[in-house]
């Protein structure tokens, strides 16, 4: 489209530009075409909104600058494919007797074209189609004597047609950027990953039962110092240990599967020997569920003065590995 004798472009079927930054863009930058966009660098644009106090980041011009080069590429190879067709519709002696000669004219010119741009661009990164268009300059008689000519063109990514009367030039161009644009326009976004934390247990406490079936447990809480009683050496006890999720995580749980199970060890205080009492059956963590419980069903312990250390451990996810120690656990 021509303003007052200058020619001009639809700057908004750029993604990302719309009429507020088309505006910009014609009167801080005089830019009024595809070409005009795609000469430009990012730095330029940037300057020079920046002292006309508007604001975009260089990453979102970028993205204007590559689509206004595909473009205001394919307008430019299209105007010269057209040319080329209508030149030689001139000569009555090249006419096409079939609907095939000429196109095949115009697929080979573009075949060169492409050839040419794969041996300059032999140092960059691989080219690749994100829009192809068959375009037919079609004839045939009419009552043995006139020539009728259309215009055919084949969307192919779409399988999209569209036809014209005769040799047809600013109609075609205009609906091939159409598609272009809403292809374009259309391109999913590369997410960024979603950074999520490490799931964070915490454990809230452990509880010995001895006798194994008694319901009475001594408990040993976050923040207590001694361990409320003694256990008897050689005689079974239950260990349970009790934990929480933190609340920020539980998103994690919609994700995919998590188990958990804890480890229990006692570490004599005096020889400084380890013992490994066991560990728990694996549960499953539950959407929506925060507090769990992990039982160790018996273990034994002979006699002497110990350290007892429990750890839950998640898999499934990144998680903090969480511990918890009884400082002095007397087993008489």
């Amino acid at each position: 489209m021509k303003v007052n004798g200058e020619q001009r472009e639809d700057l908004t079927r750029i993604r990302g530009i719309g009429s507020v930054k088309q505006q910009w863009l014609r009167e801080s930058l005089n830019i009024y075409t595809f070409q005009d966009l795609a000469c430009l660098s990012v730095d330029e644009i940037e300057s020079r909104f920046r002292e006309k106090g508007h604001t975009a980041s260089k990453r979102e011009i970028k993205r204007w600058i590559v689509q206004a080069q595909q473009l205001a590429t394919v307008k430019l190879s299209l105007q010269q494919n057209i040319a080329l067709a209508e030149a030689e519709l001139e000569e009555p002696s090249t006419l096409p007797t079939q609907k095939s000669e000429l196109s095949q004219q115009v697929m080979a010119s573009v075949d060169a074209e492409a050839r040419k741009n794969n041996l300059s661009s032999t140092n960059l990164e691989e080219w690749q189609s994100f829009a192809s268009f068959f375009v037919e300059f079609q004839s045939r008689k009419i009552e043995g004597q006139l020539q009728e000519h259309r215009t055919r063109v084949h969307y192919l990514e779409a399988d999209k047609f569209q036809f014209w009367p005769d040799i047809e030039n600013n109609q075609l161009q205009q609906w091939m950027l159409d598609q272009i644009s809403k292809g374009i326009q259309q391109s999913p976004e590369i997410e960024s990953p979603v950074f999520r934390p490490p799931m964070t247990v915490e454990i809230i406490q452990i509880q010995i039962f001895q006798p194994l079936l008694t319901e009475r447990s001594m408990v040993f809480e976050r923040g207590d110092r001694l361990f409320p009683g003694t256990i008897n050496s050689g005689e079974p006890f239950a260990l349970e240990i009790a934990f929480n999720l933190a609340e920020l995580n539980v998103a994690d749980l919609t994700q995919q599967q998590v188990t958990y199970h804890a480890q229990f060890y006692a570490r004599h205080r005096f020889t400084g020997v380890v013992t490994h009492l066991g560990d728990t059956e694996v549960g499953t963590l539950i959407q929506g569920q925060f507090s769990y419980t992990a039982r160790l069903p018996e273990t034994t312990l002979e006699s002497g003065v110990y350290r007892l250390q429990a750890i839950v451990k998640l898999q499934g996810v990144p998680a903090t590995l969480a511990s918890f120690k009884i400082p002095v656990l007397q087993v008489l």
